[in-house]
């Protein structure tokens, strides 16, 4: 955009003029590019969590499945061991 009104009006601009868009107009240049490199990052963070959360979510599933496991089998122990007792089975 500054390149732009840099050339329209370039003729009646004094070098000072010129020279201080000129240093505007790279500034920004550089924060795109860095911009893009941050939102490179982000993206990669992003996918990188996905990958971690849905890790932990599948651990957690496991571990909730050997708790109901053990539990459903020390009741059935301790239900066969009362039956037992008492001439059931």
């Amino acid at each position: 955009m500054i390149k732009t009104f840099m050339k329209r009006i370039g003729t009646e601009l004094t070098d000072a003029w010129i020279s201080m868009l000129t240093y505007i107009d790279g500034k920004i240049d550089d924060h795109d590019e860095r911009l893009d490199r941050l939102e490179e990052e982000v993206e990669r963070i992003g996918k990188d969590y996905d990958k971690t959360a849905a890790k932990v979510d599948s651990d957690s599933e496991t571990r909730k499945l050997i708790k109901k496991t053990a539990i459903t089998g020390l009741v059935g122990g301790i239900i066969t061991y009362i039956l037992v007792q008492f001439g059931i089975l």
